[in-house]
């Protein structure tokens, strides 16, 4: 194969691939006409020189393939049978990101792989190494690791040359563009026109088609260019191909425009543009669309669409399989019904009675617009709202209407610097929002409960301000003593400075006091927090409740920006009640939003995904597929669109409990039916040997698959069958064993245990509950899960006392939030095409289609400084008003597409210049379609486009026809305009780094007229030095960029090394690399000394569950075209904390001036 041409390796590639279907085989062309794999090989080739070749002890560089154990290269077969016989205990081998392991098949472990195959490209001894390689994995049951090295023929490496990229002839000169203002003669006659106009278009198609037609640019008068885009948008929609039309108008628009003013604007086109512009979309706009995915500009790039095509064509076959076409599948997942849901998402069970009584009160209210005196001077009347202001104004009315509860625990330095801070300042500012809070603690003897009760007791019988004062001085006291949580010591100090301080209490009670006194509101407290099941208080993600409703932040999006489109959305409630005049002075509008019928009065922190417990959803393949996965249902004749799925310990009272709730819900519910999974908490669900008797679950298995059994047997058995809890054993009943309640209408199958029958029999139950287990591993279920999934929702895992709370009722709330956010939306998406499912797989196709398309939602990548990335789907250009000039339909959609391009396009811009031959390129890929929306801007006060333009990006490689050498992608300029002064450059995409390696001449003064017979044509090459790493850093502690830090990254052996700064704007940084295998560190000196890496964020997201306990890995890969982008977070070293990158070194403290946790009162 090393004497092949390139052609013929290309041909024999496309033939190895002949598997695939037609639209398959284009997106394998298509990726090697952008050579997307070669940073990838690139980085292989830097790992070995750098990473691997140093490492052996001996290296033979003609070896070409060969396998590497510990730190030897095994260069023969025969030496690799020996080494893998003798060798004892192999050290594992460092995986990189991209690494292609193979795994065995037979057994399910998670061991390390232990041996390295690397191989030249074309050798044909791979074979051989991998065959053999491969039976041994499979028999011991062993990993190993496939990688490239490079070439051992081919030491001359060529250049490679790309395509994806733009190239601009830009008109610097501009005296051309001069309007002509010479008079005009209004008296021409119509016929003249149509004659001239008639004679124009003949040339202009030909113009447009023929490199050889000599070009002018001809100046054009104002009202000439007003009209511009409408007669380029009807010549566009009249052409024969409108799509080669747009694309060679907008690319050599200077020497176009005069003849394109010419043509007559029909009256019914202009028309339906100036409606659409009315009705549609914004005039001169430009959008693209895939499969009503909405794309960012910045993604209009042949690397990430190439990308997205081939996760369209993934997903689109993923739903083909549940029986719909492709065709189907478009609509479906771009259903209006779907990117609407978002609306309903926050109307179930958000929204809490959280209001407290004086006989058992909990919340502490910091301030009262109402009654403080502070807001004196603002007006109580409520129509008030109805006024204007600057957005994100709130209005100042003296009323609360805006009620913020915040629930912080009292022990932790950050709730304490959000409270005393934040919220303190916000207070004074006269924000006109009412804050509260309600203080978290599990236990009521903890440093948590003592500093709430201290509080409680200060505000009770001080004042608010002195509260908050008692707050500051245990911030105070734990930052001067570097502290992140409070202790007793803290509390009390600070509980004894304020009463010390104080002249407005007779009698001066100790903490242990205050603890009695206010027992009331101590169990109140837990009382609720209970109730709202809050479980946990993170520091750094917290709850609060905001007129009710339940919100959530995170270091990534922090409390204040939470909370603010709900106030905005709450502003708009109570002004459409004001100007409906449902509300007047007196009324009360928190209590009126906390009496309405939706409001709940207990939380189950299950049904709603969380920080906590997080949106998991799958497909659940191989299970949904199961005999052994035996369904109930209170009404066999509805058909049914919920899978219920209860997978729990059925030999326990809470596991038995949890069934027996779901069981009561599903008799109420006919559109669901319901599924028993039992897993033992305590065994592998293997077969029963050497017990006593059979267990519960083995008597529940063998109802379950009788075909007499129904859902109202089960809840005859659950509700007359009681199970032994666990804690109340004694030595005459095991845990699990049966006793029953008998009556006259149930007798439970008496089963006896010690008989042979019964033996073999539990055996068989338990055969079924392990299958039904181990196809739940197989779907990516954890191995120790227990808990429900809800149609691929996975709610859990559930522990012993989860059980015993989830109820009937939480059941119903559960069903009726899936029902409403997923569900009914999947329900009805699939009525808008008219498809009737077969009974008995409704359900499973619902379920399948709700995960594909919320894991869909879930692939979107927001940046992290900015949420703004649409995750629904929507065909909007369908929503077109009217279409009868300006649509354009390019393979119309059918059973075979698996991609819709939608455009709303102004064809006169640079982005079109751009997108037109994108997409030109991508309209002849099998299976892809476009709809185009001509967009163009009514009138026109400038020439829209001044610069020719040309894109390089085909859809295959091409040859040359002799030599089979494939031809270099080129940007090519011909019959321009030779008057003008032009300037040449490139358009990249933004990670790409290029400088000019080649030019014949000045490429920022180009005058075609000036040169020379000799030198016919301007020429240059463009060379891709590096490719960015990007990004944005912060101080994990206090959540800001640490500026000046100066990273470095540096290739496993440290020759090659690059640094750059973090930014105080946003901690935005860059470093530019080649690809390759880098670690990201921190440049010697003072960024190393005062700072460390907590994580590198190679995944584009900060990792806020990063410990700070040692950096994991400072591995990065850069195996893309596109780039890559990181966000690390560095915390200051212990003793740092005060220390400046940018400042000098700080003397420090005498050790000796501190005298403990009172030396911080003393010295405010």
């Amino acid at each position: 194969m090393h004497s092949w041409t390139q052609q013929q390796v290309y041909d024999k590639a496309v033939e190895r691939v002949s598997f695939l279907d037609k639209d398959g085989i284009d997106l394998f062309k298509l990726s090697l006409s952008l050579h997307e794999a070669a940073p990838r090989i690139e980085a292989y080739n830097q790992y070995y020189h750098q990473a691997v070749v140093p490492s052996l002890t001996q290296y033979d560089d003609q070896c070409d393939v060969w396998v590497q154990i510990d730190n030897k290269q095994i260069c023969s077969l025969q030496a690799l049978i020996d080494a893998v016989k003798h060798v004892e205990n192999p050290a594992a081998v460092d995986l990189l990101p991209f690494d292609h392991i193979i795994r065995p098949v037979k057994k399910d472990t998670t061991q390390e792989a232990t041996l390295v195959l690397y191989t030249d490209t074309f050798s044909p001894k791979f074979k051989e190494f991998y065959t053999w390689l491969k039976s041994i994995a499979e028999e011991r049951e062993i990993f190993f690791v496939i990688r490239y090295r490079p070439s051992t023929t081919n030491s001359i490496r060529n250049s490679l040359y790309l395509s994806g990229y733009g190239v601009e002839m830009a008109l610097k000169k501009t005296d051309y563009l001069v309007i002509d203002d010479r008079d005009v003669q209004d008296d021409k006659s119509k016929s003249g026109i149509k004659e001239k106009i008639s004679s124009i278009g003949k040339k202009l198609n030909h113009v447009l088609f023929d490199a050889s037609e000599k070009a002018t640019i001809e100046p054009l008068i104002s009202s000439e260019i007003e009209t511009l885009g409408l007669k380029a948008a009807q010549y566009i929609a009249k052409s024969s191909d409108p799509l080669e039309t747009m694309s060679h108008l907008a690319q050599d628009f200077p020497k176009y425009a005069k003849s394109i003013s010419d043509v007559v604007v029909d009256e019914e086109f202009k028309q339906e543009i100036l409606k659409n512009h009315q009705m549609s979309f914004q005039g001169g706009s430009s959008a693209v669309w895939l499969n009503g995915k909405a794309l960012e500009m910045s993604q209009v790039d042949p690397f990430h669409i190439s990308r997205v095509l081939r996760s369209e064509k993934k997903l689109i076959k993923s739903i083909q399989q549940l029986g719909f076409s492709s065709k189907e599948a478009i609509e479906l997942i771009s259903d209006s019904v779907l990117s609407g849901g978002d609306d309903a998402k926050d109307t179930v069970s958000d929204v809490f009675d959280v209001r407290d009584t004086p006989e058992a009160p909990f919340i502490t209210w910091w301030n009262d617009l109402e009654e403080d005196s502070r807001y004196d001077g603002w007006p109580s009347d409520i129509m008030e709202i109805l006024k204007p202001t600057y957005p994100g104004q709130l209005h100042p009315i003296r009323k609360n209407i805006y009620n913020l509860i915040l629930v912080e625990d009292l022990a932790s330095q950050d709730s304490l610097s959000r409270i005393t801070n934040e919220i303190r300042t916000m207070i004074k500012r006269t924000i006109p929002i009412r804050f509260a809070l309600v203080s978290f603690f599990s236990e009521d003897n903890s440093v948590s409960a003592l500093a709430a009760q201290a509080l409680h007791h200060i505000n009770q019988n001080i004042d608010k301000d002195t509260g908050m004062d008692f707050l500051e001085t245990m911030l105070d006291l734990m930052v001067s003593n570097g502290l992140t949580r409070a202790t007793d010591e803290v509390v009390e100090i600070a509980f004894n400075h304020i009463l010390s301080s104080s002249n407005d209490l007779e009698q001066k009670l100790s903490l242990g006091e205050v603890n009695e006194l206010h027992k009331p509101f101590t169990d109140a407290t837990r009382s609720f927090i209970t109730r709202m099941g809050i479980k946990e208080h993170n520091p750094k993600e917290g709850a609060m409740f905001f007129n009710g409703k339940l919100l959530e932040y995170s270091e990534e999006k922090p409390w204040a920006h939470t909370l603010m489109p709900h106030l905005n959305e709450q502003t708009r409630v109570v002004q459409t009640m004001a100007y409906n005049n449902e509300i007047n002075t007196e009324f009360d509008f928190y209590n009126h939003v906390l009496s309405q019928p939706n409001v709940a009065t207990k939380r189950n922190p299950f049904i709603q995904s969380s920080h906590i417990n997080p949106l998991r959803i799958k497909v659940f393949d191989t299970t949904s597929t199961l005999k052994e996965l035996r369904y109930f249902q209170s009404d066999e004749n509805i058909i049914p669109s919920t899978n219920l799925w209860i997978i729990s310990d059925f030999n326990t009272f809470n596991g038995l409990k949890l069934a027996l709730e779901a069981v009561l819900f599903a008799e109420f519910n006919p559109k669901t039916r319901i599924a028993l999974v039992h897993k033992s908490y305590t065994t592998d669900q293997q077969v029963i040997e050497n017990k006593i008797g059979p267990k519960f679950s083995d008597v529940l298995c063998k109802l379950i698959y009788s075909d007499e059994t129904t859902l109202a047997t089960l809840k005859e058995i659950l509700q007359h069958t009681n199970i032994i809890p666990e804690t109340e054993n004694d030595n005459d009943v095991l845990p699990g064993e049966i006793t029953t309640q008998s009556n006259n209408e149930f007798e439970p199958i008496p089963i006896l245990p010690g008989t042979p029958v019964v033996e073999i029999d539990a055996r068989e139950q338990s055969k079924r509950w392990s299958v039904i287990d181990k196809a739940l591993q197989e779907d990516g279920l954890e191995t120790d899960f227990f808990g429900i999934v809800i149609n691929g929702r996975i709610i859990g895992p559930l522990s012993s006392e989860d059980n015993l709370q989830f109820t009937k009722q939480d059941f119903d709330m559960l069903f009726e939030y899936e029902k409403t956010n997923r569900i009914s939306l999947i329900e009805q998406t699939i009525l808008h095409r008219e498809k009737v499912l077969p009974k008995e797989t409704t359900a499973d196709v619902i379920m399948k289609l709700t995960a594909i398309v919320e894991n869909d939602k879930a692939q979107v990548i927001q940046d992290v400084m900015e949420d703004h990335l649409p995750v629904n789907r929507n065909r909007v250009y369908e929503n077109t008003v009217a279409t009868n000039y300006t649509k354009i339909v390019i393979n119309e959609r059918s059973d075979n597409t698996f991609l819709e391009i939608g455009l709303i396009i102004n064809p006169l811009n640079e982005m079109a210049q751009k997108l037109a031959p994108i997409v030109q390129t991508l309209s002849k890929l099998e299976g892809v379609s476009v709809v185009i929306h001509l967009n163009p801007i009514s009138e026109l006060e400038e020439l829209p486009l001044k610069r020719f333009y040309r894109y390089v990006f085909d859809k295959e490689p091409h040859f040359d026809s002799q030599s089979g050498e494939q031809q270099i992608p080129t940007a090519y300029f011909a019959n321009l305009p030779m008057e003008p002064l032009y300037t040449l450059g490139v358009e990249t995409t933004n990670s790409w780094h290029v400088t000019v390696k080649e030019a014949n001449m000045d490429l920022d003064n180009i005058l075609l007229s000036s040169i020379s017979e000799d030198q016919p044509t301007v020429s240059a090459v463009y060379e891709l030095q590096s490719i960015l790493v990007e990004g944005h850093c912060i101080d994990s502690l206090t959540k800001s960029p640490p500026r000046g830090l100066q990273f470095e990254l540096a290739s496993h052996s440290g020759t090659d090394k690059g640094d750059t700064l973090v930014m105080a704007n946003l901690g935005y940084f860059q470093l530019k690399a080649l690809p390759g295998v880098w670690s990201l560190g921190l440049r010697e000196g003072r960024s190393s000394m005062i700072y460390s890496i907590q994580d590198v964020g190679a995944n584009g997201k900060w990792n806020w569950n990063a410990d700070g306990a040692g950096l994991q890995s400072d591995v990065l890969a850069l195996t893309s075209f596109e780039g890559m982008t990181i966000t690390p977070l560095v915390r200051k070293k212990p003793g740092m904390e005060r220390e400046d990158v940018l400042e000098p070194a700080q003397p420090k403290e005498n050790e000796n001036s501190k005298t403990g946790l009172w030396s911080s009162i003393n010295q405010k």
